[in-house]
């Protein structure tokens, strides 16, 4: 009871941050290596009606990445055991639906014309992944947790370097911002799942 009401107090927090990053001032980005050197945090020389390599791969490699989370949340809410995991997957399901949305929104501002990966694309290694979920049978739990460690800590990565870039569309590079911290959340909270099914 307490790791789900845990996994629910960090689901509100992660929709309290992304009510509050969504108009106003943005939160300050927190990672380490920006942390340690601020100056990497370089102003963007990109105007908002760019769309760069840089930008494109991010938002490619992003969306793959959301619809690699909603597609394991879904198998986690049919095929997990533990309450604590099926909570934290429903968390996963409506929040990386909302990031994915509004990632779009600033691609639509950015380039109208560009077409995004499809709601089913995945990475080739993120279909092996799932693959791998599909067919853990009692183990399903704990592949889903090693697998959400893993994919949130390249989640956060790509995000750190795509904020550190001076060729990152500014438009964009606010959703950046703003998905920040709820990646962070939901990384910090796959430490409330249980390591194995009872």
């Amino acid at each position: 009871m307490n790791r789900t009401l845990q996994l629910l107090g960090l689901g509100l927090a992660a929709t309290l941050l992304i009510s509050a990053t969504g108009g106003g001032n943005l939160p300050t980005f927190s990672a380490k290596k920006l942390q340690q050197d601020p100056a990497a945090m370089t102003e963007s020389l990109a105007s908002e009606t760019s769309f760069t390599f840089t930008d494109r791969t991010f938002v490619s490699r992003m969306t793959q990445g959301h619809n690699y989370e909603i597609a394991a949340a879904e198998l986690a809410l049919t095929l997990a055991k533990a309450t604590e995991v099926k909570t934290f997957a429903q968390l996963m399901l409506s929040d990386h639906k909302n990031l994915r949305g509004q990632l779009a929104a600033a691609v639509g501002k950015v380039n109208p014309a560009y077409e995004l990966p499809a709601d089913i694309d995945v990475s080739a290694r993120q279909q092996v992944m799932l693959e791998r979920l599909e067919n853990a049978g009692d183990g399903f739990d704990a592949e889903y947790k090693a697998q959400m460690m893993q994919s949130h800590e390249e989640a956060l990565n790509l995000l750190e370097s795509y904020l550190g870039s001076k060729y990152a569309n500014p438009i964009i590079r606010t959703e950046a911002q703003k998905a920040w911290p709820v990646v962070e959340a939901h990384h910090q909270a796959v430490d409330a799942i249980p390591a194995a099914t009872p």
